[in-house]
């Protein structure tokens, strides 16, 4: 579904990421991993078209979407989350919701009754305004109202960031239920590396702006190396 090909990208002429390549398959929720610094949220933002590409090749279904606008994304089927500013704080849930479903509003009802029955806390606080939202309801909201355009492909940057240990497994949990019961698939850039292995089914890890190891979550979580080196194990 998704295909990565040497990308190369970084801010003004600092190069940050390497020659990376990496894919999605359908229906595959596969995770970035790696320390502080290694290049996985810039890597992430250019495959979501936010700052440009130095060079490389990204293609979705098979389609070449390298220089495709970002507001494009969402209209062929992908929908990125970022780690900080994901909601409109001054709007309510349903608001929120709303816009998320601006390009697909056809689909306003079903997606609605989805995302509540995902998210049974959102449809309790629809009418309250998103910046009072606990963080968790905000990541909530975040995710649900990329669900309202209807993605194929979540692009999701860090969203257990900053969040107490209880709710980071609440959130990873939904993310799960996001690749199982609604088939989508899903790259992750997660600094809650073990956790994210637990959940995925292959893993990329990014050292320096370069892939430095790749395997199956299981795998990764099994070599006492990687252990030592980037789970705290």
């Amino acid at each position: 579904m998704l295909e990565v090909h040497n990308l190369v990208t970084g801010y003004g002429k600092a190069v940050i990421v390497q020659g990376v390549s990496l894919e999605v398959k359908p229906g595959e929720l596969v995770t970035i991993i790696g320390p502080n610094g290694a290049g996985k949220s810039t890597l992430i933002k250019a495959i979501a078209r936010l700052i440009p590409t130095f060079s490389g090749e990204v293609r979705y279904n098979g389609v070449n979407i390298t220089n495709l606008p970002p507001d494009k994304l969402i209209e062929i089927g992908i929908n990125y989350v970022p780690q900080l500013e994901n909601v409109f704080p001054n709007m309510t849930v349903m608001e929120n919701l709303e816009m998320g479903a601006l390009k697909n509003e056809n689909a306003f009802e079903r997606n609605l009754a989805r995302v509540f029955e995902i998210f049974p806390i959102l449809e309790e606080r629809q009418e309250q305004k998103a910046k009072k939202l606990s963080g968790g309801e905000r990541q909530m909201l975040a995710l649900a109202r990329a669900l309202m355009s209807d993605p194929q492909l979540l692009l999701l940057d860090e969203p257990t960031a900053a969040l107490a240990p209880n709710l980071v497994t609440e959130i990873l949990k939904i993310i799960k239920t996001l690749k199982e019961k609604e088939q989508l698939s899903i790259l992750l850039v997660e600094q809650n590396a073990r956790k994210s292995l637990e959940i995925c089914d292959r893993a990329y890890i990014l050292v320096m702006g370069k892939v430095a190891r790749t395997g199956t979550g299981k795998e990764l979580l099994s070599d006492p190396e990687l252990g030592k080196a980037f789970l705290g194990a």
